[in-house]
């Protein structure tokens, strides 16, 4: 079969629009589970190198690099009230989050979280949220 350039160039105009869905869903997808490859490397790196089981105190040291929210940076007023006391879509218990450590990469991406969950010294489990 010989493509016309009108076939063609229907082709092209019924794929574009479903390659660039594809490619969106893609990136998607990606930077929910990957967002070190995409943004604030070194501060996802570090976030995911938190294994349960650590001291509270090694994963401060793992993001020493990093501003934990209400300890070594204390948000603006400018900033809306609460942001950094709302809930994510990681499941937590009441007192998971009210006891979490939470890390940002810099005082300009806050909606980039690290979220350490201590279990007394104990490091239970690590959730990171990209925004």
């Amino acid at each position: 079969m010989k493509w016309t350039l009108l076939a063609k160039l229907a082709l092209a105009v019924v794929l574009a629009p479903v390659v660039l869905v594809a490619a969106y869903v893609l990136f998607l997808v990606t930077y929910s589970y990957y967002p070190e490859l995409f943004f604030h490397r070194e501060f996802y790196l570090a976030c995911k190198s938190i294994r349960p089981g650590v001291s509270v105190s090694s994963a401060r040291t793992t993001m020493s690099g990093f501003l934990e929210v209400g300890r070594t940076w204390q948000p603006p007023a400018t900033l809306p009230a609460g942001i950094f006391g709302a809930a994510t879509e990681h499941s937590e218990t009441a007192r998971e989050h009210d006891s979490r450590l939470l890390f940002i990469p810099d005082a300009n991406n806050v909606a980039d979280w690290c979220m350490v969950y201590p279990k007394g010294e104990i490091v239970a489990r690590v959730e990171f949220s990209p925004d």
